[in-house]
């Protein structure tokens, strides 16, 4: 079936109006316009060990043609240039944005606007690749949050990005800590369920890939598990790429004292080294682990709002011909015509409709 086309005087809901902002995905002519870009400020201000690298995604992006991290970019003389960076977490079908680089435009007087509207064309653009949802890490409150509010992100789960420095000096609990293995999955998702608020649930909607072993996004994904009495009773995941680290940790409530070991075995086995960063996000909401984790070193750098969007995903129209034979064969049956073709499949639903 060929793509729909639309005609010159046709409007097509999902395309951006005239005088918005249009996001690429980005090609070899757009190279020039990064040195711009390089001098531009990345309001989301994540910390870099949180996200790919942008010249490494850039490269990748221009030799292969499915990749983890996807880089768009805008260049508008209304709302300036612009660059986002979006990986695919905490699913396949999600997408994480990593960055957010603006340069300003030579007429922007409100920011915020500028900036909704660049946001508004990205979520359109992910509906047109199938994503469900975009995510981003967003300040407590500022500009760049009200921004994300009014293109439709809802803030759902505030948190703490908390800081390492090399491997925690707590000791390592080899006895009652494994390596996740590939059929664990299930398990882990059984205790995310159990210790996460519904609403987040819903809000993320992870399914069991997103706790599996191996290589996710350019990280190199291992998993923990504390296990007692055939069940899983906290669980830390740890994401590697060279010397960054990033940690993610749930645990019973009434398992919250195994999180100590938990992390110092996770961290000796993932092979932190002096030297090495490691990060963990830590939900506000969770009682205790906080405090289980300064007991290891970490220290609060700085709080974030977890918020989501939902996307609108475009859907493919029948083909013409396909829809005026539709037509005409329900014209048919409603006169009482005979009717034996190769769309009886369609026929049926058609007669019982007439005759209601």
């Amino acid at each position: 079936m060929r793509p729909w086309r639309y005609r010159r005087d046709q409007t097509s809901p999902d395309r951006p109006g005239r005088g918005s902002p249009r996001l690429y995905p980005l090609a070899p002519w757009h190279t020039p316009g990064l040195r711009r870009l390089a001098r531009g400020v990345d309001i989301l201000g994540l910390p870099l060990e949180l996200g790919p690298p942008v010249h490494r995604a850039a490269l990748i992006g221009l030799l292969a043609r499915r990749q983890s991290s996807r880089l768009f970019a805008s260049r508008d003389r209304e709302h300036g240039a612009s660059l986002i960076q979006v990986v695919h977490e905490p699913g396949p079908d999600h997408w994480l944005i990593a960055r957010f680089i603006v340069t300003p435009g030579t007429a922007v007087s409100d920011p915020v606007t500028s900036w909704q509207a660049i946001l508004e064309e990205a979520v359109r653009l992910a509906g047109s690749y199938g994503i469900k949802r975009l995510h981003a890490l967003l300040p407590p409150a500022g500009p760049v949050n009200e921004a994300f509010q009014r293109a439709g992100f809802q803030p759902f789960r505030p948190l703490t990005l908390m800081l390492a420095e090399g491997r925690p000096p707590g000791p390592p609990e080899r006895e009652r800590v494994r390596v996740q293995s590939s059929h664990d999955a299930w398990s882990v998702m059984r205790l995310y369920e159990r210790v996460t608020p519904r609403p987040v649930l819903y809000a993320e909607s992870r399914t069991r890939a997103s706790w599996q072993p191996g290589r996710r996004a350019g990280w190199r994904v291992t998993g923990f598990l504390a296990r007692h009495d055939e069940q899983s009773m906290a669980y830390c995941q740890v994401k590697s790429r060279h010397a960054r680290h990033l940690l993610d940790i749930m645990a019973d409530p009434q398992a919250m004292g195994l999180v100590p070991g938990l992390v110092a075995t996770a961290l000796e086995h993932a092979g932190v080294r002096e030297g090495d960063r490691v990060w963990a996000l830590v939900p506000d909401d969770t009682p205790g682990l906080r405090g289980q984790l300064e007991s290891l070193g970490f220290r609060a750098v700085e709080s974030r709002v977890w918020a989501a969007r939902y996307t609108a995903q475009r859907v493919r129209a029948r083909a013409t011909k396909k829809a005026r034979a539709l037509r005409d064969l329900q014209e048919a049956v409603a006169a009482g015509v005979p009717v034996y073709s190769q769309m009886r499949r369609e026929a049926g639903p058609l007669v019982e409709a007439t005759k209601d």
